[in-house]
């Protein structure tokens, strides 16, 4: 008997959730992990602060420290016999609402129905409160589990 062939094959990477200002939500940025590499969010954040910049209107100058500063998150290939794939994210979005999107850009969602997807909050994947005030400051917004929010004006005493 022949194996069903998978539309797309499953693959590890890293992913950063990059905010839209024209919807209010996160669009999934993926770095797919290449046979032999490691891939590395710092690295991968040149890329995606540019787009956030560009996006906001910001220079990129001003987030380009701030790599930990939107939510983000890992897909590890399985380890062991179970054949589990696991994805680990910082708790910072809502996966009712993006866990769909991670997993089919990451050809996960078969295997997700198959039960061979877990989900992992992985302190090291949360967005780091300095980075993200920095992001929010910069680019004028407020950061929730399920998109973004104009950031509150304040209002200035006489």
């Amino acid at each position: 008997m022949q194996k069903k062939k998978a539309l797309t094959e499953p693959s590890p990477g890293i992913y950063y959730m990059v905010p839209d200002p024209k919807t209010n939500k996160y669009e999934v940025y993926t770095q797919i992990e290449e046979p032999g590499t490691d891939p590395v969010h710092l690295y991968f954040w040149d890329h995606v602060s540019k787009l956030v910049a560009s996006r906001f209107k910001v220079s990129q100058e001003d987030i380009s420290d701030a790599y930990t500063g939107i939510p983000r998150g890992r897909v590890i290939v399985p380890v062991d016999r179970t054949g589990m794939w696991i994805i680990v994210h910082g708790n910072d979005i809502d996966l009712a609402a993006y866990g769909a999107a991670i997993l089919y850009e990451f050809g996960l969602t078969e295997l997700a129905t198959l039960n061979k997807v877990r989900w992992e909050h992985d302190t090291h994947e949360n967005m780091m409160p300095h980075e993200r005030g920095l992001v929010e400051s910069v680019c004028g917004i407020r950061f929730t589990k399920t998109g973004i929010l104009p950031a509150p004006v304040k209002l200035k005493r006489k």
